[in-house]
């Protein structure tokens, strides 16, 4: 029993492949660059490198 491809699922197939190869390239070809913060306060209080957690307290 031979398994026949049809005109249709051949060009999904290859789009397929296409955008894989894509996006692939893309993803590797990105931008590299290291974000950088300059300026971030959390309601006019100054947050430092030492603060690890936001806590929230309820008024």
């Amino acid at each position: 029993m031979k398994h026949r491809i049809y005109p249709l699922d051949r060009i999904a197939i290859t789009t397929m492949a296409v955008l894989t190869l894509l996006i692939g390239f893309i993803i590797m070809g990105g931008d590299h660059t290291v974000p950088i913060v300059r300026d971030f306060n959390w309601q006019e209080k100054r947050v430092g490198m030492e603060d690890t957690a936001f806590i929230a307290i309820a008024r």
